[in-house]
């Protein structure tokens, strides 16, 4: 399975980010999963800390933001479409502060990631960097956080070094 999964991973914007070695290893810890129609992939319980890659289909993505400092707030829904985004952040973030959750709109094929079996912390060093600023931008794009351009500036900087 890890074929596939690793097919899934190429196309993902995690690739360009990771070596061919890194890819494999990576790849060595998912595992593909199928979902029906408006079936639950991931709760906003922040237990589900796999990292999932859209292999087909549709997703619907919820994010709900709610922190003391009223800075950022909200929630949205996101229809995920493109072969290769990835979502999920439970191992990144508080659940107190961040909650999202996913379900499938129509039949869903993704690669989840066990980031547990995951024995390079080089790797995770990566995805981590490269997943808060994805989520860091989702938020920014539907308006729950403000733009703050010194964070992403810093944040580019450190996936660059």
């Amino acid at each position: 399975m890890s074929g596939k999964v690793i097919q899934t991973l190429r196309k993902s914007s995690l690739a360009s980010m990771l070596s061919e070695a890194e890819m494999r290893m990576l790849a060595s810890c998912g595992r593909i999963y199928e979902y029906l129609p408006e079936q639950n992939i991931f709760s906003g319980d922040g237990h589900d800390e796999r990292l999932y890659l859209l292999r087909d289909g549709k997703v619907d993505l919820r994010l709900i933001v709610n922190t003391e400092t009223g800075q950022c707030r909200g929630k949205v829904h996101v229809e995920l479409n493109t072969p290769g985004e990835p979502f999920g952040w439970a191992a990144w973030i508080n659940s107190n502060h961040i909650g999202a959750s996913a379900r499938a709109l129509g039949v869903v094929s993704v690669a989840a990631l066990d980031l547990a079996k995951l024995e390079d912390t080089n790797i995770f060093f990566k995805l981590s960097l490269r997943m808060s600023q994805l989520l860091y931008a989702r938020l920014q794009e539907y308006g729950i956080c403000p733009p703050n351009i010194q964070a992403l500036l810093q944040m580019k900087h450190l996936l660059q070094g």
